[in-house]
């Protein structure tokens, strides 16, 4: 849409798709809850109620690096785009692969999580992401690229869903909203940090070099989902 006819329409018709999701939104009917009236309500209470669970903690530090891990697709696509001698079509190019392997993932991720469990699941989307990114990183070809990121999409995709099940597993439902929102906070909230180091690196060394400095972080990811209680029943750790 940008080549054809300019970012303007691609931000117009952008901004289309949220209708549909507008509407199911205002089709939603809240089921009722029982809530404690003595519970702690603040920000405070949400932070010291995942800090005194271990495995909310590191799930939490998990989706972090995945956040991280997924930045370079957008940061990065323009400064691969030049260092290829493409335009604009192939930024949109590149986001479009890795959105649409995380697309196909999507249908397939219920059949995945019923054979594995979630810390197992989760594991295996970080090594398919931190394949793809390597892949993006050396990739001497458009299509090697376009290949990499779909791959890529796929492993964010794992990622993403299986650490937001897992935590949503673990929670009282009248915690629920404060510790998502931590949740929403560890996964969009590294994104300007994210962009900020892989970006300067890609300036003062190469774009290579930058989509490289997002995959070390999946590594402490890897590790902290290994520290994730697989037993842990609603509420407790």
């Amino acid at each position: 849409m940008v080549a054809a006819a300019g970012a303007a329409w691609a931000f117009g018709i952008n901004a289309l798709t949220f209708l549909p999701l507008i509407v199911v939104l205002m089709l939603i009917r809240p089921r009722h809850t029982q809530r404690d009236n003595d519970r702690d309500r603040s920000v405070r209470a949400g932070f010291a109620y995942v800090r005194e669970r271990k495995s909310m903690l590191w799930i939490v530090l998990a989706t972090l690096t995945v956040g991280w891990a997924g930045d370079p697709v957008n940061t990065l696509a323009p400064a691969y785009a030049d260092m290829f001698g493409r335009d604009e079509t192939f930024v949109g190019l590149q986001v479009a692969a890795f959105g649409a392997g995380a697309a196909l993932m999507s249908m397939f991720v219920g059949v995945v999580r019923r054979r594995l469990d979630l810390e197992t699941t989760t594991r295996i989307g970080m090594l398919i992401l931190a394949l793809g990114l390597l892949g993006f990183a050396i990739a001497f070809h458009e299509a090697i690229v376009l290949l990499s990121l779909f791959v890529a999409g796929i492993g964010f995709l794992l990622g993403v869903t299986t650490t937001n099940s897992n935590l949503q597993h673990r929670l009282h439902e009248d915690m629920r909203g404060r510790v998502m929102a931590l949740w929403s906070m560890a996964f969009l909230g590294s994104r300007p940090i994210a962009g900020l180091i892989d970006g300067g690196v890609a300036d003062l060394v190469s774009p290579r070099v930058g989509v490289l400095t997002a995959v070390v972080p999946l590594f402490l990811g890897w590790w902290a989902i290994g520290k994730v209680r697989p037993e842990a029943r609603v509420g407790a750790d």
